[in-house]
């Protein structure tokens, strides 16, 4: 009879121990609304809960990459259209300039006004967001555009009567604008011309040299060799001849380098617009200091031909500015696209992690149940087994 008893009382315990168990588990998952307290609970579902909150740790953190992509794209966007309004600014100039109307004092009023505007743009090409610049590709500590250094295309007079091509080249070395004249003092072709050079309009001149293909332009007597290059296709020149080679400020500081951003797994988005993108390849600022050139030399000509060349950097313009605008959308519906995968996202967490409480609590039920009844009989046997004793 003992050993029955015994027996009888272990098998109780053990399921009274049970049941307290599982009667904690139950009290928790009601407390914290969660079924998965430890993966042994559902190993299935631990898995997907884990899966799922990966996959959730992804999406916000391309969501926080979309945000910050979009920023950026917003800022390059604005800057491309105050871009896009001074180009008007400046073709407007350039309509009035290039009526036979149009005297020296206009001439002189409207290469100030582009001036101007060149200013504002290099400022807008300057544009820094959240202290990264937005032109100047990887350079981002750089601003995109310095305050010297260009150097301009070559300009020919339109007295002159060499017909040939002058183009411009070098790394400038120096630290400030320049303006160099080419005189050519006797006439003949390349290799046979006589030349001098003036870095100060006319006033004092280099030595006599004789024209060859490519030359370097400075004064070698009153000045020294920045870098300047000019270089000249075969032709006659005159004496007389002159030309004129700027050194400006707007040289390019930043390079070529796209900057991307993931959207997801699989896509990326191109956050920036570099200054070559936006400034060089489109011809902007070769064509208005073309034109405030031409304006400064009263050259009607050249003015003229400076605002057809406006008029295809706005039509080239425009599809940087529409590109823009494109990435834009794109980063708008990929955001929307992730707002809805991360509220799936959560509702399968929910769904996994989360119990039903109406069953929850049917189930504490029984098991508050079956707890009473085992301790109950638990009792009993206790007390019969002393009993036995006695």
């Amino acid at each position: 009879m003992r050993v029955t008893t015994q027996m009888a009382f272990q098998n109780l315990y053990g399921q009274v121990s049970k049941n307290l168990e599982r009667y904690r588990e139950l009290q928790e998952e009601i407390s914290k609304e969660r079924s998965l307290l430890s993966p042994s609970d559902d190993p299935t579902g631990t898995s997907m809960y884990t899966r799922f909150q990966i996959d959730l740790s992804a999406t916000l953190r391309y969501q926080e990459n979309m945000d910050d992509a979009d920023q950026y794209l917003t800022a390059t966007e604005q800057c491309l259209q105050d871009l896009s309004t001074l180009l008007t600014q400046a073709r407007e100039v350039a309509e009035l300039n290039a009526t036979e109307t149009a005297d020296s004092t206009v001439h002189q009023v409207g290469s100030t006004e582009i001036g101007d505007i060149l200013e504002q743009m290099f400022q807008t090409l300057n544009t820094k967001q959240n202290n990264r610049y937005l032109f100047s590709g990887y350079n981002t500590g750089e601003q995109a555009y310095q305050d010297y250094g260009r150097i301009l295309p070559g300009y020919a007079s339109s007295a002159n009567t060499y017909e040939g091509e002058m183009t411009t080249s070098g790394d400038f070395t120096g630290n400030s604008e320049k303006e160099y004249l080419v005189r050519i003092i006797s006439g003949g072709d390349i290799g046979t011309a006589q030349y001098q050079i003036s870095e100060d309009g006319g006033e004092t001149w280099g030595s006599e040299l004789t024209l060859t293909g490519n030359i370097a332009v400075y004064d070698d007597v009153n000045g020294e060799d920045l870098g300047v290059q000019a270089s000249f296709t075969s032709g006659t020149f005159a004496e007389g001849d002159e030309f004129k080679v700027y050194v400006r400020a707007g040289s390019y500081n930043g390079d070529d380098g796209k900057i991307d951003f993931n959207m997801s797994r699989n896509t990326r988005v191109t956050t920036n617009v570099t200054g070559l993108e936006a400034a060089e390849n489109t011809g902007m600022i070769d064509t208005m200091y073309n034109l405030k050139i031409a304006l400064e030399n009263n050259d009607t000509a050249a003015i003229s031909q400076a605002l057809e060349d406006l008029r295809a950097v706005q039509d080239t313009f425009e599809n940087v500015l529409a590109e823009t605008g494109l990435r834009m959308s794109r980063v708008e519906v990929a955001r929307n696209n992730m707002v809805a995968t991360e509220e799936n996202l959560l509702t399968n967490i929910e769904n996994v992690s989360q119990p039903d409480l109406i069953e929850v609590i049917s189930e504490l039920s029984m098991v508050e149940s079956a707890l009473s009844s085992s301790t109950s009989v638990l009792g009993s046997i206790l007390t019969d087994s002393l009993l036995n004793y006695i």
